[in-house]
């Protein structure tokens, strides 16, 4: 409360006007029970008004705080300057999604994104290219360049639905939780079963879907199951008691017995050379399987030296037009080619 004789010019008051504090310009005494106060309102408008002893009780002063102060949580306005300072690093880091992601994208792939797409946000864009031109990694960028730069918050990405059902297999079988995959069943046994670790997956109609109950018990079955003269036994995961699994190829550093009396096991090899055509369509999987059954087993012995040459031949009888042989060459420099070229017939 505020009594009559207490007010003052340029003072702040509140109770003149109602929801705001208004500055005194004047006052003048009309008596001992009554004043005449002239004041000026926030939006700067001058206004008049008689106060009496009855107004006294709805006057106060209001509570002028500092406009600033450090009492405030250091933490949360750390968190929140660093996400402003991350919402701002694309205008001191052009290629902000490049050089924060885990990937070596080629030249023609930051054309595409820097060059062509952002600068036009928010227009759409139809992305195509040569199989293998690096689509996917083009449009991660985009993608996250714009996360970024908070252009974008959600995105939804419509995959082919083989490639949704094999990616989840691969990640479900890595455990034990969910589920085990084989790629067929025979009399009552899965066929290259896969349960609770890495391995390859081709989803076709002959591929199984295996309960994990039923996988842990197949596993148990064969761990236990006992050895037969001239026979295998298969331990955990599809692998026989000789180091190979069930399709004979050997583990990696294992060694494996012949009962063979004539080998003559004095022999020492130091050498192997093979050669194999890919599928150009799967030539990836296959050469991730290649990797695993054959290269992993000379790159896990110390002393060994392993030298891997990959030859690409493309014949076509349309020819290769400028742009596409002006991607392969620019790729294969990127790519440390040795050696690269087009042939003119």
């Amino acid at each position: 409360m505020v009594k009559l004789e207490e007010l003052k010019k340029d003072a702040l008051l509140n109770g003149i006007v109602p929801g705001q504090a208004v500055k005194v310009a004047s006052v003048d005494r009309i008596g001992e029970d009554a004043i005449s106060v002239f004041y000026r309102d926030s939006q700067g408008q001058l206004g008049e008004r008689m106060l009496f002893r009855a107004n006294e009780p709805s006057l106060s002063y209001p509570d002028i705080g500092r406009p600033w102060s450090f009492d405030g949580n250091g933490a949360d306005f750390k968190l929140a300057a660093e996400a402003y300072r991350i919402h701002l690093a694309h205008l001191f880091d052009p290629l902000m999604a490049v050089h924060s992601s885990t990937i070596d994208p080629l030249p023609h792939q930051i054309t595409a994104v820097y060059d062509a797409m952002l600068p036009k946000h928010p227009l759409r864009f139809l992305l195509a290219d040569d199989p293998g031109a690096g689509k996917t990694i083009m449009a991660g960028l985009l993608i996250r360049e714009l996360m970024v730069r908070g252009d974008l918050k959600r995105f939804l990405i419509v995959a082919p639905g083989n490639l949704v059902e094999q990616e989840t297999v691969v990640a479900g079988i890595e455990s034990k939780d969910f589920f085990g995959y084989a790629s067929d069943k025979k009399d009552n046994r899965y066929v290259g079963l896969i349960f609770g670790k890495t391995g390859h997956v081709i989803i076709d109609e002959n591929s199984v879907i295996v309960h994990k109950d039923a996988a842990q018990k197949q596993i148990v079955e064969e761990s236990e199951t006992p050895v037969k003269p001239g026979s295998q036994k298969f331990t955990e995961y599809g692998h026989t008691s000789h180091g190979t699994n069930q399709y004979g190829v050997a583990d990696p550093g294992s060694t494996q017995s012949d009962d063979n009396p004539t080998v003559n096991h004095q022999k020492v090899f130091k050498r192997y050379h093979g050669s194999v055509n890919l599928n150009p369509i799967k030539a990836s999987l296959d050469f991730s399987t290649i990797t695993q059954e054959v290269i992993q087993h000379f790159s896990s012995i110390l002393s060994t030296k392993v030298t891997i040459t990959l030859d690409i031949e493309a014949i076509s009888d349309n020819g290769f037009d400028d742009t596409m042989r002006r991607t392969v060459l620019e790729n294969s420099r990127m790519l440390n080619f040795i050696h690269t070229e087009f042939e003119e017939e």
